[in-house]
């Protein structure tokens, strides 16, 4: 799958970038480039960099995507003048003078106001054997494909056989010498899973410090670890599915020395009994020949090389050992299972609901077997280790409410708010095939799943196995595909393998399900996971001496902030505000550049504006920053996630952020190549005057038209309600995105977004609709008009009700 993914996804794609030259750069700032991608989507150029007097470099936010062609936009009303357009693809540039654009460019499209010209066709980087590729602006060429193709191949062969051979000769000569081998000595089992569980260990041991870098997740975990850092309070400070043990997972250099120790330790012991609990299942099955020597062998070697994270393999063993027969009045082997369980439910939140999930089936089953006992043992020792654990990693026990409701609303808004369209507009419909059967693949593992679950005897450890892994199956699904990319559906897949290898080492032959060719299907699952699944090697050694020795790890963060510094450049006002060490947050969401220039960070709750999923969290960062804890500075920059509109994130908030604050250096406001807005918390916020402008009921589709007064913005709040199929679709899996469009005066066309439909009651401001920075700044000095004509609500028919209730709401400037 990773051959396929590299030619229909963006990683072997040329950087693209424009360059506009000419002597008055003023000028060049009206000219507008868009990217066309392969299925014809249009989306602009929002990076510009001044580079001299007369060059102005314009960029994509993202350089991993694939290109049809390039769209330069020309206003008729204030013509530019420009010498020249130099397009480069990767190490290539291809120059055309001004006269060269209307006539060797394509003209796509010709109103009063703008003319659209498209590149011409022999702008191709590198030809392709294969025939999608060759209309591919910057496709790199084959090479990185062939590489990647030999690879896989030599990989997934030799697992290929491997699997066959285990299948076919379940106990050869060899194997019959090992297991005689086995027996002849009572200490060499256990010899023997010691020393596998030390190498696996050395193999796997999956400690890995996350980089301090720019972009979406790395500022959210920088921000974790910053927050943890600076001793701030779950629940309360900071509000996020990742608990105040997120540093299991997710550690960073910028810790104390002290905390990535534990960590390092931690993750070792966790490890250790991890692996611990595996081989010592898979040695005895061996020994008692309910498992051939080749299969052990394989497990083995997923174990060692097969990508998979902490998390993963902690809560498969402790699903290997829930299903153990109960042994004793106490069961003590389920109490370090459940100091485990209180441990990943503190790291991330669905692991609180997994754990959940598994007590309520322990229970189930320790009321069939009557063991009635057991039951509040499990559940007091669950809490008592939770509650523990929390206190010590510094949390007041007051905050813990707060944490768990406030962490649920994020998960449970991350579904609707945070999901991808099945059908990506981005890629060629071959991609969007791939990926389907991606999905038909999970799906259909998890309905063999359930089959073989029905046919299963009951009293069976594989039927025990399967009722717990089934919140864990369930939880994976919809963190792989909610989000719908490579990163996510790879942590299903992770998960699902591990799980595999559980089902595989409870199996007994004398309970086994009566379902036909489970073999088979236990071999094919195992290698749809291979295809998907990259290959880990041990790469902990540099991490590890960055948390021993001081001095290194002080020279990979100056080089590290040192990168961040010359990738983001601030202006001197905002460089005087980082020197004071006067409070500063940062919106929406790229904490690396406080960080790396020494801020003094003051968060808002939720520390990402897209993570305010629900009209609470919204409510609690607005309150946060109307309140006298709020920073008197704060770094605005107009860019969202996914296709969403910047000012629809925290929409409770940007009424506070236009009334209470200015902008407080002129530079940023009006460069055309500034990335930020620094704002000032007013001494006097202006006054805020409410008014109505109208109620009224509108279908899906239907345009609505936005009152416009003068000095006032305008807001629609807006709920939108989800149908029954909606509801139960969205629990299961994930619903299609709802949409806004927004028409604009003028002839310019109407422009569509993704809408949170969870925060769309909060008040959306549809008076004003602007492109950039620079237009964004004009808001607050009340230079720019209401610009909107109408606005429409877009979504599908069978999961959003119609019609829908807005209501204007005019709020003075």
């Amino acid at each position: 799958m990773d051959v396929l993914l590299i030619t229909l996804k963006g990683e072997n794609a040329a950087p693209v970038a424009v360059w506009l030259q000419g002597a008055d750069r003023q000028s060049l700032t009206h000219v507008e480039i868009y990217r066309v991608s392969i299925s014809r989507k249009v989306e602009p150029f929002t990076k510009r960099t001044a580079v001299g007097a007369n060059l102005l470099r314009v960029e994509p936010t993202s350089s991993q995507n694939y290109y049809r062609s390039i769209r330069l936009a020309l206003p008729t009303q204030q013509k530019p003048t420009f010498d020249a357009v130099i397009v480069s693809v990767g190490a290539k540039s291809f120059r055309y003078a001004s006269e060269k654009i209307r006539t060797d460019w394509r003209l796509v499209d010709s109103t009063a106001s703008t003319v659209v010209f498209e590149t011409p066709g022999d702008l191709y980087f590198s030809p392709s054997r294969l025939p999608v590729f060759n209309a591919v602006l910057n496709w790199k060429g084959d090479g990185a494909l062939i590489r990647t193709l030999l690879m896989n191949s030599g990989h997934l062969t030799f697992l290929l056989i491997l699997l066959i051979v285990a299948q076919r000769l379940p106990l050869t000569r060899w194997a019959t010498w090992f297991q005689t081998w086995l027996e002849a000595d009572s200490r060499r089992p256990r010899r023997l899973t010691v020393g596998l569980i030390a190498g696996l260990t050395i193999l796997r041991y999956p400690f890995e410090l996350n980089p301090v870098t720019t972009g979406l997740d790395p500022s959210w975990i920088l921000g974790l670890n910053w927050a943890y850092a600076n001793g701030l309070t779950w629940g309360q400070d900071v509000v996020f599915t990742y608990g105040p043990l997120f540093w299991l997972l997710y550690p960073s250099l910028i810790l104390p020395s002290s905390v990535l120790i534990l960590a390092a330790g931690l993750t070792l012991v966790l490890t250790v009994y991890a692996l611990g609990v595996l081989v010592d299942q898979l040695v005895d099955a061996v020994r008692s020949q309910t498992m051939s020597v080749f299969v052990g062998f394989i497990i083995l070697w997923l174990l060692a090389f097969v990508e998979y994270n902490l998390l993963d393999i902690i809560t498969v063993a402790c699903l290997v050992v829930l299903t153990r027969p109960i042994r004793g009045r106490f069961n003590g082997q389920v109490l370090p299972v459940l100091l485990i369980l209180a441990i990943i439910s503190l790291i991330k939140l669905s692991y609180l609901a997994i754990s959940f999930a598994l007590l309520i089936f322990y229970t189930g089953l320790a009321i069939r077997n009557r063991r009635m006992q057991l039951v509040p043992i499990a559940w007091l020792g669950f809490g008592f280790s939770l509650l523990t654990l929390w206190m010590l990693s510094g949390q007041p026990l007051a905050n813990l409410g707060p944490f768990l409701t406030r962490a649920y609303q994020i998960a449970q808004g991350y579904s609707e708010a945070m999901s991808t369209p099945i059908w990506n507009e981005e890629i060629s419909v071959l991609g969007n095939l791939v990926e389907l059967r991606i999905l038909v693949v999970a799906a259909v593992s998890m309905l063999v799943l359930g089959i073989v679950f029905l046919t299963t005897p009951v009293r069976s450890r594989l039927w025990v196995c399967l009722l717990l892994s089934s919140p864990i199956v369930f939880l994976a699904f919809k963190e792989g595909f909610v989000r719908y990319d490579r990163v996510h559906f790879v942590l299903f897949f992770s998960q699902w393998l591990l799980i595999l290898l559980a089902y595989r080492l409870v199996l007994t032959p004398d309970k086994r399900p009566r379902f036909p060719g489970l073999n088979w299907v236990w071999l094919g699952s195992l290698l749809v996971c291979l295809i998907i699944l990259p290959v880990k090697w041990p790469a902990y050694g540099a991490d590890l001496l960055n948390v021993l020795d001081a001095g290194v790890r002080a020279q990979t963060l100056q080089r590290a902030t040192q990168a961040i510094r010359s990738q983001l450049k601030i202006d001197a006002g905002t460089q005087d505000v980082f020197q004071r060490k006067l409070p500063v947050d940062v919106m929406p969401y790229n904490i690396a550049l406080l960080y790396a220039y020494g801020a003094n960070w003051k968060p808002r709750p939720i520390m990402q504006s897209y993570a305010a999923y629900a009209g609470p969290l919204d409510s609690l960062n607005a309150s946060y920053n109307k309140s006298k804890k709020a920073p008197p500075y704060l770094l605005y920059s107009f860019t969202s996630i996914d296709d969403q509109y910047p000012f629809f994130d925290e929409p409770l908030t940007l009424p506070t952020l236009l009334s209470d604050y200015e902008i407080a250096s002129a530079d940023t406001a009006s460069a055309d190549t500034a990335s930020y807005l620094l704002l000032r918390r007013k001494l006097t916020p202006t006054a805020e005057t409410y008014s109505r402008l109208g109620r009224q009921q509108v279908s899906l589709g239907q345009p609505a038209l936005v009152p416009k007064k003068t000095n006032q913005f305008t807001y629609v709040k807006a709920r939108v309600n989800l149908s029954l199929w909606g509801k139960l679709l969205n629990f299961v899996y994930k619903i299609p995105p709802l949409h806004i469009s927004i028409e604009p005066l003028g002839d310019t066309q109407p422009v569509r977004y993704d809408l949170n439909r969870q925060t769309a009651p909060d008040g959306l401001l549809v008076s004003h609709h602007v492109q950039n920075l620079k237009e964004a700044a004009k808001l607050w000095s009340a230079q720019t008009p209401a610009n909107v004509r109408t606005i429409r609500f877009v979504g599908n028919g069978l999961i959003y009700e119609s019609p829908i209730q807005i209501e204007f709401v005019g709020v003075s400037r």
